[in-house]
């Protein structure tokens, strides 16, 4: 399955390996990624940016394969303006859509900006205000359009404004129901929100699933691509059964920590492991779950549909449920014994087999999972030596 990143999400994963985490939200950067590297086969990020992050995560990747992850699973995109520009566009009209119903975020993000930029720096992302003050025919608007994607995907959201006419409306709107706002809060509310919709249409054009930074997910109300959250939550429901009480952690994560002990390093070559030994569930989910199908009820409930066989076979592994049996009938002719099988009985029974075998390693992570004493210091020890 081929997944798409955010470049905000990408570089805590560095800084959490150096024991240079800023803060918790670092370490929700890292431990996500963590997991993407076991589901992913690969993860890009947005290769249209300035030189100075291009090469700061070119850094990362050669430091990522050191520690064991194959070549070319974490790739850079190889985007022209006009592709970059179609993307810019089309996230506009998505965007100015989706802020008809949009809400503040209830609580404060723990991110000061993008991590990847100066101080003095992040600022500059907040240019676009100023330009839903323009009037559509306004000279300065076709100055800033043709002038912003210089600064390449830094200048996304004033090229979005400077281009929707109806993207500076609706923009506006929000900035009006707002008046109490700091910077700050625009940061954390609109320029999240907006971007967002920028790396989910990139994501769309390179037929790639989604997947947000923590940052930006608490933003946009979502997670990681929501085909992940219903499979690692069909793992923690069958944990949950055999305990009788539900997990403070997801499952994946918990093994991931259980066996690092604390270490961030430990974190990934566990992530890697596990990696190797799920080569087939990423096969499935490759061929099962198809890109482009929106984020609705609808389509979660036709996700989860497709993601039940993994479900049941993982119960009948756990011993909550029954399987198929194998269907050999045995009937007598003239009396003597005649073996007959069924033949939609036999299919069934083989595709059950075939999906057990598939889910070996996940059947491991629910049972170590399911008798785990399990508390916050496994969760602490890798927080005090990211934050060091």
């Amino acid at each position: 399955m081929k997944l798409w990143i955010d470049n905000t999400g990408f570089y805590p994963v560095k800084m959490c390996l150096e024991n240079k985490a800023q803060s918790i939200a670092d370490i929700k950067e890292f431990l996500q990624f963590a997991i993407l590297i076991i589901f992913g086969e690969t993860l890009t990020l947005n290769g249209f940016n300035i030189d100075r992050v291009r090469e700061q995560n070119l850094a990362i990747i050669d430091q990522l394969v050191s520690l064991g992850i194959e070549k070319n699973t974490i790739t850079l995109s190889v985007d022209s303006e006009s592709f970059y520009s179609k993307a810019c566009r089309m996230a506009a009209k998505r965007s100015a859509e989706a802020l008809l119903y949009f809400t503040p975020i209830d609580k404060p993000i723990d991110r000061r900006g993008p991590v990847h930029l100066p101080q003095k720096d992040w600022k500059k992302h907040l240019r676009y205000i100023r330009l839903t003050q323009y009037d559509d025919n306004d000279p300065i608007l076709s100055d800033v359009a043709g002038k912003a994607l210089e600064q390449k995907a830094q200048g996304a959201i004033d090229y979005m404004i400077a281009t929707s006419p109806s993207l500076r409306h609706e923009v506006s709107q929000v900035i009006k129901q707002h008046p109490e706002w700091s910077q700050k809060d625009y940061f954390n509310n609109l320029n999240l929100f907006l971007r967002s919709y920028v790396n989910d249409t990139l994501a769309k054009q390179a037929l790639a699933h989604y997947c947000p930074a923590v940052v930006r997910a608490e933003s946009i109300r979502q997670r990681q691509a929501y085909m992940l959250n219903i499979l690692m939550s069909s793992v923690d429901d069958v944990v949950a059964e055999i305990r009788g009480m539900s997990i403070p952690l997801p499952s994946i994560m918990v093994t991931l920590l259980e066996n690092a002990k604390g270490d961030p390093r430990g974190v990934l070559q566990e992530a890697i492991r596990l990696r190797s030994k799920m080569t087939d569930v990423r096969k499935w989910l490759e061929s099962n779950l198809p890109i482009n199908l929106g984020n609705t009820p609808e389509v979660r409930a036709k996700i989860a549909k497709k993601i039940k066989p993994l479900s049941d076979a993982l119960q009948v592994e756990l011993g909550l449920k029954e399987g198929p049996k194998f269907p050999l009938d045995i009937y007598f002719i003239l009396e003597l014994p005649v073996p007959r099988l069924s033949g939609r009985e036999l299919t069934t029974w083989l595709q059950s087999r075939m999906t057990r075998q598939r889910i070996v390693v996940l059947t491991q992570i629910s049972k170590k999972t399911a008798f785990l004493e399990l508390d916050n210091s496994q969760i602490e020890m890798l927080c005090n030596k990211c934050l060091q």
